[in-house]
C-alpha cells in the first residue's frame, strides 16, 4: 500500500504502529489515551497553550505560529492541537496509526479547525492540501524514521508548504546505545543522521536551513539528546 509520502508499506507495519499506540507492544506509555470528546467548542478563548509548548514542541516564534495553518506529521492523538487552536490557528494531524487518528478525531469532533488524516487511508485527501500550510512540524516522530524515509517525508513537507512556510523537525543526537536501530513500527527506537545528511536532504527538497536548536528530551534528566532543524521554503520559486 502507498502512503501520502510516496512510501510503500505493508499491512503488518501499519498494524504494528497501531499496536504501539494502543500500548500492546513496545513502550508507548500513556501518550495515546482513548479520546474524550470536548463538550465545549474549542476556540482561542477556551484553549490553552501547553506550558512547555515553545520549549519542547514548536521552536518558532509566537508571531510565526499565531493564526497559522499548521500540519503535524506523526500527530498521535493530537496533544498539540489545543496549543495551535489557542493561538488562533488551524491544525491538520497526520498519522499512520488508525487508533491515534480515531482518538484525535473523537476529541475534536466538534471543531472544524482540527482535522486528522491517516497516511494510507486518506492519502488522496492529504495530497489535495499541497501548498496550503504555513508550518509543517513533527515532534518525537522524525527521530523514529531512517534517513531514506526522512528524505521522502521532507519532500512531502516541502510540497505541503506555502512559499515562505516553515519546517520544524527533531533530530536524535543522543548516545547510540539507547537508540538501537529496529524495524519501523516494532519499537520506539531512534535513527541518527548527521547535520551534513540533514542539510543535503533539505537542499534537495528546496528548503533552506535557518538554524539548529538544542532541546532536552523528557525522561533523560534534562540531557540534550536531540536538536531541531528549522528550515524554510523560499518565498519565491527559483527562476
Amino acid at each position: 500500500m502507498l502512503d501520502c509520502f510516496g512510501l510503500e508499506l505493508d499491512a503488518e507495519e501499519v498494524e504494528n504502529w497501531g499496536k504501539l499506540t494502543r500500548a500492546e507492544i513496545g513502550a508507548a506509555g500513556s501518550h495515546f489515551k482513548a479520546f474524550r470528546v470536548r463538550e465545549v467548542l474549542p476556540t482561542p478563548e477556551t484553549c490553552v497553550v501547553a506550558p512547555d509548548f515553545w520549549e519542547f514542541t514548536l521552536l518558532l516564534s509566537e508571531e510565526i505560529v499565531r493564526g497559522a495553518n499548521v500540519m503535524e506529521l506523526g500527530c498521535g492523538n493530537g496533544p498539540h492541537a489545543e496549543s495551535i487552536l489557542a493561538l488562533g490557528g488551524s491544525y491538520v494531524g497526520v498519522d499512520i496509526s488508525r487508533h491515534a487518528v480515531a482518538c484525535t478525531r473523537g476529541t475534536y469532533a466538534l471543531c472544524e479547525r482540527v482535522r486528522c488524516f491517516h497516511t494510507v487511508d486518506d492519502r488522496d485527501e492529504i495530497l489535495a492540501l499541497a501548498g496550503t500550510f504555513d508550518i509543517v512540524f513533527g515532534v518525537d516522530f522524525f527521530i523514529h524514521q531512517p534517513t531514506e524515509r526522512y528524505a521522502a517525508l521532507t519532500a512531502f513537507a516541502a510540497a505541503m508548504l506555502k512559499p515562505g512556510g516553515w519546517y520544524s523537525v527533531d533530530r536524535w543526537i543522543g548516545p547510540t546505545s539507547t537508540v538501537e536501530t529496529e524495524q519501523c513500527g516494532v519499537d520506539w527506537r531512534g535513527f541518527q543522521r548527521t547535520r551534513e545528511e540533514e542539510e543535503a536532504i533539505l537542499r534537495a527538497c528546496g528548503l533552506e536551513l535557518v538554524r539548529y536548536c538544542d532541546c532536552p528530551l523528557r525522561g533523560h534528566g534534562g540531557a540534550v539528546v536531540r536538536e531541531y532543524s528549522i528550515s524554510r521554503k523560499p518565498s519565491e520559486e527559483p527562476a
